[in-house]
């Protein structure tokens, strides 16, 4: 009889708190209860037959007394339509030997004090799930003008700004070369992707695209890398797939004695062809030699073009001097978050400037590994099994029922 009592007890001042926790969360959304009656009553009638379950939540106030809701500051009780379309058949999936839902046809107090223990808790989440993680990466570009003597300049460049991945145009690599040449401008704990422009008669060397990344980061060639041909420009493709959504790096060189016209209607074709090709997040950098009529603008064709594929270009200095002119960018499509956009002169081992910037990215959902341990059947020694299992006690205590039956 005590521990009824007690339990009794308990109970009712679990709800006395909820109910005044209610009341003062109310209190501080600014519902004010001076001059009204406070018992206000959320549900008024709840409809239930074979059909269709209608639930009304309307305030009802009792007699002389007056909407304390100020409804120029407080939006109205919504109900999302789609709770009520819900198919039929979703309620009868459940665990074998179990009930479907049934709604409550008498009041409940066990359910009320659930459901204002949840609009106190203020943290409902329509779609709950596992939390993804976000990382930032340091991403940096430069055309180099020559990377074969700036070896220790670009693995001092990589350490000042903490790059994650950089980014290199005019590298003056050639295919040729000794892959401990090319190699050796990714500084340790880094590697290096790079593409060579193609030596011909009138110009045996130059050009050429590197990018080097941290490791730890998972690059792939992009699927149409190969299907892309350009004319007007030099293009590298890679994906990093080590990121909740993959991101796609496009890095470009034009060089100035090209169209500017035929580079923008190619550059179109490659970004479009890309976005069909997948939904990554999109970064394109490069030295697009388009300047525009200011020293912080990029040239109007380029600019159309980026407008109408909903595309934004963040960098808004000069990134070569004398004269002064925007030539280096970082584009990336509106779903890719890019902070602290700079350019800094980096020691003037060019005569291009350093562009940096700081990119947003999900990394997803860490999943520890499960450990797994399996038997190999197929590869298994029937003899020396058959010693063990006759050795084991369950051998013998299986023996031994078996004679006393």
């Amino acid at each position: 009889m005590a521990g009824l009592f007690t339990m009794c007890s308990g109970f009712l001042l679990l709800f006395s708190l909820t109910v005044l926790c209610l009341l003062f969360r109310l209190n501080d959304t600014g519902l004010s209860f001076t001059g009204y009656n406070s018992s206000l009553v959320l549900v008024r009638k709840i409809d239930l037959n074979s059909s269709v379950t209608s639930i009304n939540l309307e305030p009802v106030w009792h007699a002389g007394s007056a909407p304390v809701l100020d409804h120029n500051r407080h939006a109205p009780m919504i109900i999302a339509s789609s709770l009520w379309d819900v198919d039929s058949v979703l309620l009868w999936c459940r665990p074998q030997n179990t009930y479907p839902f049934r709604p409550r046809q008498r009041r409940s107090i066990t359910s009320v004090i659930c459901s204002i223990l949840l609009l106190l808790a203020g943290d409902v989440h329509l779609n709950p799930g596992p939390v993804s993680q976000s990382i930032i990466l340091n991403f940096g570009y430069i055309n180099i003008c020559s990377a074969r003597n700036k070896i220790a300049s670009i693995h001092d460049l990589i350490t000042d700004f903490s790059l994650d991945i950089l980014a290199l145009s005019e590298t003056g690599l050639q295919a040729d070369m000794p892959a401990a040449i090319k190699d050796d401008i990714a500084p340790v704990g880094y590697d290096v992707e790079h593409v060579h422009r193609p030596a011909t008669a009138n110009r045996p060397s130059g050009g050429g695209l590197a990018l080097v990344l941290r490791d730890n980061l998972t690059v792939r060639p992009h699927p149409v890398s190969s299907t892309l041909m350009s004319c007007t420009f030099e293009l590298q493709l890679l994906r990093v797939t080590s990121v909740l959504h993959p991101l796609s790096i496009v890095n470009v060189y034009r060089p100035p004695s090209t169209s500017v016209s035929a580079f923008c209607d190619e550059l179109s074709e490659t970004l479009v062809a890309l976005s069909a090709a997948t939904t990554d997040r999109l970064l394109l950098c490069g030295d697009l030699n388009c300047p525009g009529v200011d020293a912080v603008l990029v040239s109007p064709a380029l600019a159309d073009l980026f407008d109408t594929l909903s595309l934004c270009q963040h960098v808004n200095a000069p990134t070569r001097l004398n004269p002064d002119h925007l030539l280096d960018v970082i584009v990336t499509d509106p779903e890719l978050q890019v902070r602290a956009v700079r350019v800094d002169a980096a020691g003037e081992i060019s005569d291009h400037h350093l562009v940096v910037a700081s990119l947003c990215i999900d990394k997803g959902v860490v999943r520890q590994p499960v450990p797994i341990s399996y038997r190999r059947i197929k590869s298994i020694d029937v003899d020396e099994f058959e010693r063990r299992l006759r050795g084991s006690s369950l051998f013998f205590a299986s023996h031994h029922r078996r004679r006393l039956r």
